[in-house]
């Protein structure tokens, strides 16, 4: 529901105000009876804003009563928070679906359960909810952020759906806790997890597949038999997260020797019945597979924080320590410009070893 303040143009400069309501796919008109003279000197002004001022109590009063009618009706179609978030989860699409359900699961616990209605959310009820997420649920790094970035795109659709005028979470600023850093592996140390057993196969081999082709968890997993041409040794796939705002969403790349392997150990795992559509890997849930990672890195002996996000990591980060052209990383790793992909640079310290060693020396 919106409601709105109208105006029509009266005789001799006079103006007519009136609530202009949208209410379940319908507009109505409600005439106010305030009459608004021209603005001929400070008296009539004055007067004016006076009489503008009543109209807009008188359109939050009218919103409160049309509201509350609506919510005591046995039929109503006014739906509360809760309830919207729980349609906004239904039809959510993205590959990130499991933060969505989180977000809603926090939301459930900060409102108590509630029936609190869209006009409820307030800037204030966003700042506090930031808050909650942010110091006093547990969560860490930059998953506050990330989590309250889905509750400003929620927001957002009851914006374009009316439910709101504009989006109260706007101008919540949020920052991130100082995160754990997510080192990528070296040659070396994959190698070692290679030859280290782990509990999990399609983990491992998602893993090191990511690890030799710079996929996001949200991409790899979503990998299909029709994604890879095995005679060919190309994979070819779109990017979940930039698919609908990057021109470099779309990846065509030629598998290596490793890559290729886990290739087609997978595909043979399948059999040679399993159709297009069938997953080239069936990892369990993203939690699962990260306690899974977490224990088979532990079991090799590396103390390095490392989450499944580190195999795109460790992926562009090693072609950069091979010197590999910067453009053709960007490639390889979907970046739309270089700019994404020099981000990666610091995380290499051999790299930044042999550039310090390369001024010349000053004789003391």
């Amino acid at each position: 529901m919106k409601i709105s303040i109208g105006k029509r143009k009266l005789a001799k400069g006079r103006t007519a105000l009136y609530l202009c309501i949208h209410s379940e796919g319908k507009r109505t008109r409600k005439n106010l009876g305030i009459i608004l003279d021209k603005p001929i000197n400070s008296d009539i002004k004055q007067a004016n804003r006076q009489k503008m001022e009543f109209a807009i109590c008188m359109r939050a009063k009218y919103e409160i009563k049309i509201m509350q009618a609506n919510w005591e009706r046995p039929d109503s179609k006014v739906k509360n928070i809760l309830q919207l978030w729980q349609g906004f989860e239904t039809t959510y699409t993205s590959a990130d679906h499991a933060v969505v359900h989180a977000v809603g699961l926090h939301l459930e616990q900060f409102t108590k359960r509630m029936l609190l209605l869209p006009s409820d959310i307030t800037p204030v009820f966003c700042a506090d909810f930031w808050q909650y997420l942010n110091t006093r649920c547990g969560l860490h790094g930059h998953t506050p952020a990330g989590y309250f970035g889905k509750f400003r795109q929620f927001l957002g659709h009851l914006v374009r759906d009316g439910l709101l005028t504009d989006n109260p979470a706007r101008d919540v600023r949020t920052q991130s806790h100082t995160a754990l850093p997510k080192k990528p592996l070296t040659f070396k140390e994959l190698q070692v997890l290679a030859e280290t057993p782990c509990s999990n196969t399609e983990v491992k081999e998602l893993f090191l597949f990511a690890c030799n082709t710079g996929l996001r968890w949200s991409d790899v997993s979503r990998l299909t038999l029709a994604n890879i041409r095995l005679a060919e040794g190309i994979m070819q796939f779109t990017q979940q997260k930039v698919a609908n705002h990057s021109k470099a969403a779309a990846v065509v790349m030629k598998l290596n020797p490793t890559a290729l392997t886990l290739a087609r150990r997978a595909i043979q795992r399948r059999g040679d019945s399993a159709a297009t559509e069938t997953p080239l890997f069936t990892p369990p849930s993203y939690n699962r597979s990260l306690q899974i990672l977490n224990q088979w890195v532990q079991k090799a002996g590396i103390s390095k924080h490392i989450t499944l996000h580190c195999a795109r990591h460790t992926f562009i980060t090693n072609l950069i320590s091979l010197n590999v052209n910067l453009s053709t990383v960007a490639m390889l790793a979907g970046h739309s410009t270089t700019r994404h992909t020099e981000g990666y640079v610091h995380l290499n310290e051999e790299i930044c070893a042999a550039a310090v060693n390369k001024l010349p020396p000053i004789k003391l």
